[in-house]
C-alpha cells in the first residue's frame, strides 16, 4: 500500500509585509480549498493591556468591572487584518471566514 503524499504549505520566501503576507498565505489557503472546505477565524477579541491584572485590581479596589471593547474598536484595531481575510475568502467559495465576535 502506497502512503499518500504530504503536502507541505510555506510562504517563509519572499518579504515580510502584509502585502507579501497576504500573497503567500492567500495562495496557501486557496491551494488548500481546491480539495477542501477552508474556515479561517477572524483575529479573537484581545485587549492592549492585562485583562486579569485590571480584574484583579479592580476587585481589590471595589471598583466595578469595565473590562470591554466595542466592535468599532475591535474592527478598528484590526482592520488589516479583516481586509486581509475577506480578500483571501473572496478567492474560493471553498473557504469561509469564521466571525470571533458572533454572538458578543
Amino acid at each position: 500500500m502506497e502512503a499518500a503524499a504530504a503536502h507541505t504549505y510555506s510562504f517563509r520566501q519572499g518579504g515580510s509585509s502584509l502585502a507579501a503576507y497576504q500573497q503567500h498565505f492567500g495562495a496557501a489557503v486557496k491551494q488548500l480549498a481546491s480539495h477542501h472546505r477552508v474556515f479561517i477565524m477572524t483575529p479573537v477579541p484581545e485587549f492592549g493591556y492585562d485583562v486579569i491584572y485590571r480584574m484583579s485590581r479592580d476587585a481589590m479596589r471595589g471598583k466595578v468591572l469595565t473590562i470591554q471593547q466595542s466592535r468599532v474598536e475591535y474592527q478598528l484595531r484590526h482592520q488589516d487584518a479583516l481586509a486581509m481575510l475577506n480578500k483571501i475568502v473572496a478567492l474560493s467559495p471553498n473557504i469561509t471566514l469564521l466571525d470571533a465576535t458572533q454572538g458578543v
